[in-house]
C-alpha cells in the first residue's frame, strides 16, 4: 500500500506541476511594433495633378503576431481630408494597401501629408507621417 501510495503521489506531483507550468503567464511580452513599408508617395515627392490626376498611396504593413487596427489619413494643409480609410486588418500578419485619391479644389503647389497608424492585437503603435506635395 505504501508503494501505491507513493506513486500516486508522484502522479498527481508531475500532473500538479505540468498543470502550473502551463498556465504560468508569459514572461516575453510582445514589445515589437508593426511596421510599415511604404512603396508611394515618398518624403517631399510631388504629384503634378495636370499630368496625372491620381495620387497613389501604396504600402504593406506587417505585424510579428497580429495587426489590430490601420489607420490611413492623407490632408492638405489646413486639415481638409483627401482620404480617412480603416480597413480591417484584426488577425492578419500582413496587410497591402493601395488606394488611388484624386486630390480636387487644388491651386498652385499643396503641401499634403499621409498619416498612417498600425496598431497590432497588443497595443504596439508605429506612426508614420509623410509630407509630400500636389500641383495643378
Amino acid at each position: 500500500m505504501n508503494k501505491i501510495f507513493r506513486t500516486t503521489l508522484f502522479a498527481v506531483t508531475i500532473a500538479a506541476t505540468l498543470f502550473v507550468v502551463s498556465c504560468k503567464d508569459d514572461d516575453t511580452a510582445d514589445t515589437t511594433k508593426p511596421v510599415i513599408t511604404l512603396a508611394e508617395p515618398s518624403m517631399n515627392d510631388t504629384f503634378n495633378l495636370t499630368i496625372d490626376p491620381e495620387v497613389h498611396v501604396e504600402f504593406t504593413a506587417t505585424d510579428n503576431l497580429a495587426l489590430n487596427e490601420l489607420k490611413i489619413i492623407v490632408t492638405d494643409q489646413n486639415g481638409k481630408e483627401f482620404l480617412n480609410d480603416k480597413p480591417n486588418v484584426s488577425g492578419l500578419k500582413v496587410y497591402s494597401y493601395h488606394e488611388h485619391i484624386m486630390p480636387t479644389g487644388i491651386s498652385g503647389v499643396v503641401p499634403m501629408n499621409l498619416k498612417i497608424e498600425a496598431t497590432d492585437e497588443n497595443n504596439n503603435q508605429t506612426e508614420l507621417n509623410l509630407p509630400f506635395f500636389v500641383k495643378q
